[in-house]
């Protein structure tokens, strides 16, 4: 085991022998496609260091965030560390082997190589970062299709201009209706008045 964890980028150029006895703590474990390694909001006790296989770590809901896939040399779990339930969820992404290292012989090992966290913390800062850009783009997204939507219940210029002429042209036939028939009546008792018959019709 230990050979292989000096194939991980996260062990890389530590003693043989401290690797030799972190190996010796890990355990293998085997997945099959679309098993779930790692469920969001379950307790987390390991750390997994990826020998075979590829997994997507992701968080579910709709749509589904993908966080980021990983394949040989690459590990996960790291967040177990505040000894909090899982933040993320990961599914084998095809049958898959890894090095299971429990939490409190990985919290002894960085204790003891300060390199070692160091090199987690960048990696927690970096699926930060990427979970920041994605929820930003997704704001954007967001306001684009809003914006979208808004656009779409809108009538178009011309057309706002042309129900305003067609309101202006039926206010002034209503106007011009009731001119003619108020007038009318005034002419018709004019010239009643007069002594001049009228025939209408």
């Amino acid at each position: 085991m230990s050979a292989v964890l000096t194939t991980t980028g996260l062990f890389e150029g530590l003693p043989a022998e401290e690797l030799r006895a972190l190996g010796e703590r890990a355990m293998d474990r085997s997945f099959d496609r679309d098993a779930v390694v790692i469920r969001e909001g379950e307790q987390q006790d390991f750390l997994y260091v990826i020998l075979r296989g590829k997994v997507k770590v992701f968080l579910p809901g709709e749509p589904e965030v993908v966080l980021a896939v990983k394949g040989p040399g690459d590990y996960f779990g790291e967040m177990m560390l505040d000894e909090r339930p899982g933040s993320a969820s990961v599914v084998a992404l095809e049958p898959a082997t890894f090095a299971v290292i429990p939490r409190t012989d990985f919290k002894a090992f960085l204790l003891k190589h300060p390199e070692v966290a160091l090199q987690v913390i960048h990696n927690l800062i970096r699926l930060a970062r990427n979970a920041n850009e994605d929820a930003r783009v997704r704001e954007q997204l967001r306001k684009y299709v809003a914006e979208l939507k808004e656009e779409a219940v809108k009538p178009p210029q011309s057309l706002k201009h042309w129900l305003l002429a067609k309101r202006w042209a039926l206010a002034a036939l209503l106007v011009l209706a009731a001119l003619v028939y108020y007038f009318t009546g005034v002419i018709i008792e004019v010239l009643q008045l007069q002594g001049v018959s009228v025939f209408i019709g």
